[in-house]
């Protein structure tokens, strides 16, 4: 079968297309055949050395996919279903072997591949965060890196939040995030007056330490999602439990929540994927299809 194998940490060219041996299957196993997988920042941070892995790697965690195989153990009634599949392991191949039944979730029939793809390393962490705001007694929340699927996500989350909120971004993303705010239902944000440390919590997404420097000097609490190792930063790094996936599935289907697709790549590539991804600023989410393997 296929697969991505990242062989060093060099960006895009340390990303190699193989053929590799399927992984052993199990009677409680499933096999599912990928259809998308998410191109994470995660995943760029691990080509360019940011974030160590033992070489050579398959990328990514998350796949959404088709059931095509089931062991003996598992009921045939599983063929066929789409689901999103977690696998710590990698998922970057054509074909996944799924063997615990918790990290294979069905995804529901009005839910589609690419926003399916796009829960995993967005819409989960933006719940994250949102339970983290909502637990805070803060009253201003600063949010840099708005403009990002995770920030999309969490604004949408925090639609109705009586906190007052201070979207950040950059000069370049600024019409963007102005026609997402619009298709997405989001309210009119006020523009940042003087906040203090006393009051405001700063949620950090866009991962520039350069961005909070005011913010350090001052002591404001700060929750990042993309800078570790910092003093005055608390990072934040949490395990979504698989049921949850199921109630964000619900949000989708329902049109509650939208989350921003910008490419789909062929595997064949996807150093494309992994530069472009590199160069531009978000507009939303980039995947990558196995679908055209023949």
């Amino acid at each position: 079968m296929k697969a991505i194998i990242q062989t060093g940490y060099q960006g895009a060219i340390s990303a190699e297309v193989s053929d590799i041996e399927e992984d052993k299957f199990l009677p409680n196993s499933l096999e599912v055949t990928t259809t998308l997988v998410p191109l994470l920042p995660y995943d760029i941070y691990k080509l360019r050395g940011e974030v160590p892995v033992n070489l050579p790697s398959v990328p990514g965690y998350a796949a959404v996919g088709v059931i095509t195989k089931v062991g003996g153990i598992r009921s045939k009634k599983l063929l066929n279903e789409r689901v999103l599949v977690l696998n710590p392991s990698g998922t970057f191949k054509s074909k996944i072997v799924a063997s615990i039944p918790l990290l294979t979730i069905k995804i529901p029939e009005h839910v589609t591949d690419e926003q399916a793809a796009a829960v995993v390393g967005g819409l989960d962490t933006a719940l994250t965060l949102s339970k983290k705001i909502n637990a805070s007694s803060a009253k201003n929340i600063i949010l840099t890196g708005a403009n990002s699927v995770i920030g999309l996500a969490l604004l949408q989350l925090l639609r109705d939040t009586t906190k007052t909120i201070f979207p950040i971004v950059s000069e370049k993303s600024k019409k963007y995030f102005q026609e997402k705010q619009q298709a997405y239902r989001l309210p009119e944000y006020t523009e940042m007056s003087n906040v203090n440390s006393n009051n405001t919590l700063v949620v950090d997404i866009a991962g520039q330490e350069k961005l909070l420097k005011h913010y350090l000097t001052h002591n404001f609490d700060i929750l990042s999602i993309a800078l570790q190792n910092i003093r005055g930063v608390n990072f934040i790094s949490e395990f979504v439990f698989p049921g949850e996936y199921t109630k964000m599935f619900s949000w989708l289907q329902s049109g509650d929540i939208i989350l921003p697709i910008d490419h789909v790549f062929s595997y064949n590539d996807v150093r494309v994927a992994i530069d472009y991804q590199s160069e531009n600023h978000s507009r939303g989410r980039n995947l990558i299809t196995f679908e055209m393997e023949g």
